[in-house]
């Protein structure tokens, strides 16, 4: 009974493999493509976000640099 087990897990084994695969390489694929005019604007939304906070980080680092350099800020 064992090794008809065996047998059967290594004939299986391609077939696993290949299922796991296919949900990894699914999982590693880019966002889901944008269906709704609504989630649209939820994407500028949040890019329009994320740059006003890269542009406030760097202007705290002007100003750290202004005044290491003795300026005021």
């Amino acid at each position: 009974m064992s090794e008809s087990l065996i047998i059967i897990l290594i004939l299986l084994s391609p077939l696993l493999i290949a299922v796991c695969l296919f949900f990894f390489k699914r999982s590693k694929a880019g966002p889901p493509e944008i269906e709704t005019k609504e989630e649209e604007l939820l994407a500028e939304e949040w890019d329009a976000k994320r740059e006003v906070q890269k542009l406030i980080e760097d202007n705290l680092e002007l100003d750290d640099l202004y005044c290491k350099l003795g300026y005021s800020a």
